[in-house]
């Protein structure tokens, strides 16, 4: 308990020295927007496609999913397992094939060009 206070304190000092200190110099060099050195050209914020979010998520999700996936085989083909496990596993791989299917199904792989 006594360490929770005495980081708090510590990051309470650290941010209110900060907003002391603070020195806020904003000229036209450091508020424009950098292109690795080119001037800007063109629309700056351009509006992204939410299908390519959709697959970024689905990436992140099946990554996820594929850690859970690593240890159950080795836990299945060691030999090392319950009936449970074996059960467990396979509910899970049917989820998994279930939610791939539902994502093809709902045409969520697809990127419609304008």
């Amino acid at each position: 308990m006594v360490y929770f206070f005495c980081i708090v304190g510590f990051v309470s000092l650290l941010i209110g020295l900060n907003l002391v200190l603070n020195q806020l110099n904003l000229t036209d060099d450091k508020v424009s927007v950098y292109e690795c050195g080119f001037k800007q050209f063109g629309e700056v914020y351009v509006p992204h496609e939410i299908n390519y979010y959709n697959i970024a998520l689905v990436f992140l999700l099946f990554d996820v999913e594929l850690i859970f996936l690593i240890p159950l085989s080795v836990i299945l083909f060691n030999g090392f397992y319950y009936e449970i496990d074996k059960i467990c596993g396979y509910i899970f791989l049917m989820i998994l094939c279930i939610g791939l299917i539902w994502e093809y199904l709902f045409d969520i792989f697809e990127v419609k060009r304008k």
